[in-house]
């Protein structure tokens, strides 16, 4: 769905002594919607001339596409139980930016009654970019692998009062 890139800075992990992490993680991801309505109207052309006047369609397609990037700080509190298991528990605030937004309606023309394949678009780039509210989400995960230095597994469980459940798998590398 998007490209995630996360950075954390901790002390060197020490082992049986709990300690704070803290993340900034930052997520790209889009949707893209589609639908076919099959109805009758009339839409406003212009022609090559330049003069406008109304054709009737049978039919409409609609394409919407928006582009977001979310934001997120993780903040926890950790313990690593030996050198291949550690866990924590904390909570995430973030915050998703729209970047973009797109809408194309297409419409299948006819002309004496009879539908032809002409069709006219519609393009309609919204520029209505906005800024969701803060979102707190609190979470708990453990890792699998290196506590130390190297490579781990990491399998996140968060709780997000719209979205509800939502679980993470992640693969880390401890410099």
């Amino acid at each position: 769905p998007g490209v995630a890139l996360s950075f954390g800075l901790a002390p060197i992990a020490p082992y049986k002594k709990p300690y704070w992490q803290v993340e900034l993680s930052a997520l790209t991801y889009g949707e893209t919607t589609t639908s076919h309505q099959d109805q009758h109207g009339e839409v406003l052309i212009t022609n090559q001339e330049g003069k406008e006047h109304y054709v009737g369609y049978t039919s409409i397609d609609s394409t919407q596409e928006t582009r977001n990037l979310r934001l997120a700080i993780p903040l926890q509190l950790r313990y690593n139980f030996n050198r291949w298991i550690s866990a924590g528990a904390g909570a995430v605030v973030g915050v998703d930016f729209n970047l973009s937004n797109k809408s194309k309606t297409t419409y299948h023309l006819m002309e004496n009654d009879v539908t032809h394949s002409r069709i006219h678009e519609v393009d309609n780039s919204l520029d209505k970019k906005s800024i969701s509210p803060l979102r707190y989400m609190p979470f708990i995960d453990i890792n699998i692998g290196r506590t130390y230095l190297g490579p781990a597994l990491g399998l996140r469980y968060l709780y997000d009062k719209d979205i509800k459940h939502n679980g993470q798998v992640y693969l880390i590398w401890r410099l």
